[in-house]
């Protein structure tokens, strides 16, 4: 069993408190649809996080089902689109007291992971929502026909070959750092040491402890893995999928002349 799945019941019953959502119509409707998906899919996407293996079929179909029955009118796009921030700070929450079992890189690639997951699976959702009713049967059908025999796994959730790897990939966002000090935040949340981030930028080891304490205090955050938590969150790395060979992989360089 995993370190996430080993905490299932813990992170299902911090999913589904009351205090995640907003007193509001749209929080309340929010909320609902947690309590409704969350027992279904939840151990699939800890699986998922854990191992980097593909969701299961039948873990988006239970997104796409939710969609299908509601009606686009009983709420806001933006409460729609957002739907995954609650579980991206639930699972930051939790991981904060349990960082210490895990390295720098495992930490990293499960962030990269779970961005990439509520990401895809709130876009997911989002579609199904917008289509239906019109499409609900299309939809449905070809819900059925992946779970039933597809091999290939639901768009933009992890997937492994011996040939190729999936790369959490986390898309810098200009203007919530200085270059420099976001490229190397982008550079942590792939997984790389202080080492490994001067291999990669031509900055001393020491320049990049720098440019990282700096970002840790422009967002108040007290260790790497609440400053890449703190990026995802706010927007600042933003996550892509695609599969590629591991010899493609090349961390960005900053613009940032300044050498120290």
């Amino acid at each position: 069993m995993g370190f996430l799945v080993e905490h299932c019941s813990e992170l299902e019953s911090s999913l589904l408190h009351p205090q995640n959502f907003e007193h509001s119509p749209s929080g309340q409707w929010l909320a609902e649809r947690y309590r409704e998906i969350v027992p279904v899919i939840l151990p699939d996407v800890l699986h998922c996080l854990d191992t980097g293996e593909p969701l299961a079929p039948r873990s988006v179909a239970a997104v796409r089902t939710s969609a299908e029955g509601i009606l686009a009118g009983r709420v806001p796009l933006h409460t729609v689109l957002h739907g995954g921030i609650p579980a991206l700070r639930v699972f930051a929450a939790f991981l904060q007291p349990h960082h210490s079992r895990l390295t720098s890189a495992e930490l990293a690639s499960i962030l990269g992971r779970a961005s990439v997951v509520a990401t895809e699976l709130g876009a997911c959702w989002a579609h199904a929502w917008s289509s239906a009713p019109s499409t609900a049967a299309s939809t449905a059908a070809s819900t059925a026909a992946s779970t039933a025999g597809s091999s290939e796994p639901a768009a933009g959730v992890p997937a492994g070959a011996d040939t190729e790897v999936h790369v959490p990939d986390l898309v810098a966002v200009p203007g919530h750092l200085d270059d420099a000090d976001l490229d190397m935040v982008l550079l942590a949340a792939q997984g790389r040491s202080n080492e490994e981030i001067a291999q990669a930028t031509a900055y001393s080891p020491h320049a990049v402890k720098w440019h990282l304490g700096r970002a840790m205090r422009t967002w108040n955050v007290r260790n790497r893995a609440s400053l890449i938590t703190t990026a995802l969150l706010r927007g600042a790395l933003r996550p892509r999928t695609r599969l590629m060979p591991p010899a493609a992989i090349q961390p960005p360089v900053p613009q940032d002349p300044q050498k120290h």
